[in-house]
């Protein structure tokens, strides 16, 4: 996948999570977390191809790039949600 691609994957993954979870965290640690997301997804993609070269644009390599994008993000939203009802009970 190309550059743009991750890109977009990441922050359509960013702009879906932050209106479905609802995190107390901004925007911007969102924004990265998924761009981050999409490029390992479309790096782990290459692992399931038989291309070796990760950027080139595919459509199982998009797949995977909105998959881990969204993810890292709902990781981050549940650890997110843990740290702050832990803090609560207290």
């Amino acid at each position: 996948m190309n550059l743009i691609a991750f890109l977009v994957v990441g922050v359509s993954a960013s702009l879906f999570s932050f209106m479905v979870f609802k995190q107390s965290r901004g925007f911007l640690l969102t924004l990265f977390l998924g761009i981050m997301g999409a490029f390992l997804g479309g790096a782990c993609s290459t692992l399931f191809q038989s291309s070796t070269d990760w950027m080139t644009f595919t459509s199982s390599g998009l797949m995977w790039s909105a998959a881990c994008a969204l993810m890292v993000l709902a990781i981050a939203a549940v650890n997110s949600d843990r740290s702050l009802a832990a803090i609560a009970v207290r």
